[in-house]
């Protein structure tokens, strides 16, 4: 079945009107696009067997351009052989992914041969940057029709050519060795330049060096010659050449801008090549995340055209401002542009496909290789002339500052010593006027001590008096309010006598009465005894603590000695360690003042005091935390401690209550109501005044003001 509809298919095509492409001796090797007929299939599902129900199409040009397509075409070559030789079929244009070649034998059925970039990995009959097929063989003769199934993703472009052997092998050495000389010069210029970044540390050479590099990939892709030496491996950077040939117009963009040095030069082309930039940016990722390749491609090609107008314009420009190298950049960067425009338009089919066109990008690279690498070394030896010029007139500047600054020290130092000789001639007259006004301030001094003497002893005895009444009131106002606070003192005192005394003599009384003296042994009697013993014990203890309180109240000056503050700290934390350690407590010390002149005994109550508090007082949702400072305030010594816990509310007149006698802001926790009364006497006992800082649940803050002593420096 297959050999009959095979005869029938070259029949219908021997019948049918069209070109043939006749392989003779005089074979010139061109394109056959005017010869050959094609077929779209755009859903690319056609198969090899239907393409005798389709109407094919014949070729206008000598290479067929059908631009970026989505789907599938299909070629017929009908070749005349009359060589009598083998014949082949060559396809310039290395950038299919899919392509299939059916050759009729002997036989008349049709033998398909695969290439491709999604068949690199299978045999190829011959290794190629192009793809090469055979037609045939060297004994057919007449009219035979060959098919060729091809899908790009890339543009449609078929350089296609029909030969024998000998001229494609000519043809390669050729394009291998020019290829091999392009390759070798573009590594040439590599170096140099990379040996310039190296010297000269300019960021262009780095520019320019990245844009060769991609310029070389994009040739090898395009070429071929990658996926010759790297097989299926190559592939993948076909897949990658959209974002390739964008990166590669990055390059370009910033190289142009730091070369003309647009920033400085030409700012409004700076922001124009930026906006170029953001497109370059969604054309690759377009192509590198979306499906829409055509457009991608569109982008791309369509902002190229438009970069090479920018880059002449501004490279004209250049050169009217005189900047160095801009002629050689117009020439090279511009010759590359256009180059690369014209291959871009050969492309879309706006001009026909050529030799020429095919190897446009080679030539421009070569072209822009030259011709930049003469410009970035025009511009840097001119800017190291400029250097050299701008050295030269910095030295001669230096030199003539110099001169001038030596000119101006000598008239300066003229002038200084002018100054010197006036200054010393007026020391020597205000040395004198100093020992005469020394004469006179002791002449004054003497006068002023004599009209003294004589004011007093001409102060009636009434004056006198009246100074002497001053005096004792202010004594007798000092004794009043000593009085006054005694008075205060007696009150409590009887205050306290009255009930915390009174009530156990009370009970104790009342204990009495209910005694059962007329049996002693009664067992009712021993429980009487133990309260009244309890009664006895609250009366020594309130008189123990109002005997502390007036021993406070005598005079303390001869009781002042030297005291160690470090020293008091460690008995007070040893007396309570056992309290420190069941709380967990952390006591810090900063000690700025090591010690100083006091009442030893009264610091160590204070202290004892204060850091009992703070561990009594703590908070039950955190562990104590005790800071001990001592430091000095002007002429006073500063005790402070301060907690983190539970606090007291020092709102309506809270604080008068903290240090009162007997009185109490916490009643959960076991206490006198003592303690804080004893510190506030015996600081004032001291001359002192102590001041508390608290607020609820955030802790506890006490400063204690100690005078210094008149004969004590701090």
């Amino acid at each position: 079945m297959r050999f009959w509809f095979s005869f029938v298919l070259i029949l219908l095509q021997a019948m049918a009107f069209g070109q043939r492409i006749v392989v003779d001796e005089q074979l010139d090797d061109a394109f056959v696009g005017e010869e050959l007929l094609y077929w779209m299939d755009e859903s690319g599902n056609a198969s090899f067997e239907s393409l005798k129900n389709q109407e094919f199409v014949q070729g206008a040009k000598s290479v067929l351009n059908l631009g970026t397509i989505s789907g599938v075409v299909w070629i017929e070559l009908r070749i005349d052989n009359t060589t009598g030789k083998d014949i082949m079929m060559v396809l310039e244009n290395p950038l299919y992914d899919e392509i299939e070649v059916y050759s009729p034998d002997t036989t008349g059925a049709y033998t398909v041969e695969k290439g491709g970039i999604g068949n690199l990995g299978m045999t190829r009959s011959y290794s190629n940057n192009y793809w090469m097929f055979e037609l045939g063989h060297s004994d057919r003769r007449g009219l035979i029709s060959y098919f060729v199934k091809l899908k790009s993703r890339r543009d449609m472009v078929l350089p296609l050519r029909i030969t024998t052997k000998k001229p494609i092998i000519i043809g390669n050495h050729a394009n291998d060795l020019l290829f091999g000389a392009f390759f070798g010069a573009m590594i040439f210029v590599l170096l140099f330049n990379l040996g310039a970044y190296i010297v000269f540390k300019e960021s262009v050479y780095a520019f320019y060096l990245v844009h060769l590099l991609f310029q070389l990939l994009i040739s090898s892709i395009t070429q071929g010659h990658l996926f010759e030496f790297l097989g299926e491996k190559g592939a993948e950077f076909f897949y990658m050449l959209p974002t390739i040939a964008g990166l590669t117009n990055i390059t370009i963009i910033t190289f142009t801008q730091s070369f003309l040095n647009l920033k400085k030069n030409l700012p409004w082309m700076n922001t124009v090549l930026k906006v170029f930039l953001g497109i370059y940016l969604i054309s690759i990722s377009i192509n590198l995340f979306t499906d829409w390749y055509y457009w991608g491609n569109l982008i791309s090609k369509l902002t190229s055209l438009s970069l090479t107008v920018v880059i002449l314009v501004g490279a004209v420009l250049s050169i009217q401002n005189k900047l160095r190298g801009a002629w050689f950049f117009l020439l090279g960067m511009g010759g590359f542009m256009l180059l690369l425009s014209l291959y871009i338009l050969g492309t879309m089919g706006i001009v026909p496909i050529s030799r020429f066109i095919s190897q446009s990008t080679l030539l421009g690279v070569t072209v822009e290789s030259l011709f930049l690498s003469l410009a970035i070394i025009a511009k840097f030896v001119g800017l190291r002339e400029e250097h050299m010029v701008e050295k030269q007139l910095r030295l001669q500047l230096i030199e003539d500052q110099n001169t001038e600054l030596e000119r101006k020290v000598d008239e300066r130092t003229r002038e200084l010593y002018e100054k010197s000789i006036e200054v010393e001639a007026q020391n020597e007259e205000l040395k004198q006027q100093q020992e005469e006004l020394v004469t006179i301030n002791h002449t004054l001094e003497e006068q002023r001590n004599y009209i003294e003497r004589q004011v007093y002893a001409t102060l009636t005895e009434k004056e006198k008096l009246e100074i002497l009444v001053r005096e004792r009131t202010v004594q007798l106002e000092e004794l009043v309010n000593d009085l006054i606070k005694q008075n205060h003192d007696l009150e409590q005192f009887s205050y306290i006598i009255s009930h915390n005394v009174r009530a156990p003599i009370s009970r104790i009384q009342g204990l009495l009465n209910i005694f059962n003296r007329s049996k002693p042994e009664d067992p009712f009697n021993m429980q009487l005894l133990r309260y009244m013993e309890q009664s006895c014990n609250q009366i020594d203890e309130v008189i123990a603590n109002l005997t502390e309180i007036i021993s406070v109240r005598n005079k303390v000056n001869s009781n002042i000695e030297a005291v160690k503050l470090l020293e008091i700290c460690e008995k007070v934390t040893q007396g309570l360690e056992d309290d420190i350690l069941r709380t967990g407590a952390t006591i810090s010390i900063d000690f700025k003042i090591a010690s100083m002149q006091s009442v030893k005994a009264y610091v160590q109550s204070i202290m004892h005091n204060l850091v009992s508090n703070s561990l009594k007082y703590r908070s039950p949702e955190r562990p104590p935390e005790i800071t001990i400072k001592t430091y000095a305030e002007g002429t006073q010594y500063v005790l402070e401690v301060s907690d983190n816990g539970i606090g007291v509310d020092l709102s309506n007149g809270g604080e008068a209550k903290v240090f009162g006698l007997y009185q109490r802001m916490h009643t959960h926790v076991e206490g006198k109501g003592v303690g804080m009364y004893l510190v506030k006497a015996q600081v004032e006992s001291l001359n002192g005044k102590v001041k508390i800082m608290s607020q609820l649940d955030q802790g506890t803050r006490v400063l204690v003001y100690i005078p210094q002593n008149e004969n004590e420096q701090i």
